[in-house]
């Protein structure tokens, strides 16, 4: 479970999302949609764990606040690709999703 308490997240002193107080259950999809430069992509650094530059309120995985992870841990329970490609991998993300060790269910 991923659950929001609070949060805002601000980028060169503009409010992108305001006291978002969320939860996402397992096995439920969510899309976050928005116009170019809206903080769909901060939001999900964020909830990924990534650094935001400004931020307040409280992001928990599991139950556990995001913070308390290990680097190694935070890894295993949740997933980000970024937009960009690393250019290491020049995969798409179907494909790093069929390579995980991680099989929730077949692809679509």
């Amino acid at each position: 479970m991923l659950e929001t308490q609070g949060l805002g997240l601000r980028a060169a002193g503009r409010p992108l999302v305001e006291g978002l107080d969320w939860q996402v259950n397992a096995g439920e999809r969510w899309c976050v949609i928005g116009r170019n430069a809206a903080g769909k992509s901060t939001l999900l650094r964020a909830l990924a764990g990534l650094a935001v530059p400004e931020r307040q309120g409280s992001v928990r995985w599991l139950g556990r606040p995001q913070a308390d992870w290990p680097a190694a841990a935070a890894a295993w329970a949740r997933a980000y690709a970024p937009q960009q490609a690393l250019a290491r991998y020049p995969l798409s993300v179907q494909r790093l999703l069929e390579l995980s060790p991680v099989r929730p269910g077949p692809l679509r």
